[in-house]
């Protein structure tokens, strides 16, 4: 969306809308990134082996999750 293509209310409208979700997605991601070195500090304690699995497990889940909204950020800019 260009500018030219609508006038410039919807235009400015669409800006904040798309920046409202810009920041909603960097403050996602700041969460998971916290998230993520909660895991990795309960991975340095002795763990079973389940339990190491079950956390390599949600670390992957975040890890997906980050890099998608990085592309998604990326594709947006």
């Amino acid at each position: 969306m260009t500018i030219w293509d609508t006038d410039y209310y919807s235009y400015e409208r669409y800006e904040r809308k798309v920046n409202r979700w810009r920041k909603c997605m960097q403050a996602h991601d700041e969460r998971l990134a916290k998230a993520f070195d909660a895991l990795m500090g309960s991975a340095a304690h002795g763990l079973t082996q389940d339990q190491a699995k079950a956390i390599l497990a949600k670390m992957k889940a975040i890890q997906d999750v980050r890099v998608g909204i990085a592309e998604e950020l990326e594709a947006r800019n």
